[in-house]
């Protein structure tokens, strides 16, 4: 109220009420504490199907340790249990989650046709 009366603004009154309502901090962590329903359903049913592949993904990146798709698995698979500890960002880790399955899938598809080849010579 102080500020909305006058044209010109005193410097120590900006400097004080700019303390009272912290512009001058920066916190870290999620922009919204509060979490949407749908975003906690949508979260929830992701955690389901991440359950259900979880350990096949772990699994192949264990087999193909060093490779390039290995590390892309393995930053797909921090990106999401991040995402999931955070519970902010519902889009981000059905992006991620689906990344991670094309990803698993290719690499599964890439084995048989290999394997399909030497069994064909």
């Amino acid at each position: 109220a102080e500020m909305t009366l006058n044209k010109v603004v005193d410097c120590n009154t900006f400097v004080r009420v700019a303390r009272k309502f912290r512009f001058f901090t920066f916190e870290v962590g999620p922009a919204v504490k509060k979490q949407d329903k749908d975003a906690s359903a949508s979260f929830e049913m992701l955690l389901g199907e991440w359950k259900k592949i979880e350990e096949m993904i772990t699994e192949l990146m264990v087999v193909l340790e060093g490779s390039r798709i290995a590390k892309r698995l393995e930053q797909h698979v921090t990106v999401l249990k991040k995402l999931f500890q955070e519970k902010t960002d519902s889009e981000q880790a059905w992006l991620t989650y689906r990344c991670a399955v094309a990803e698993f899938t290719a690499c599964l598809r890439n084995k048989d046709r290999a394997f399909a080849n030497k069994k064909a010579d």
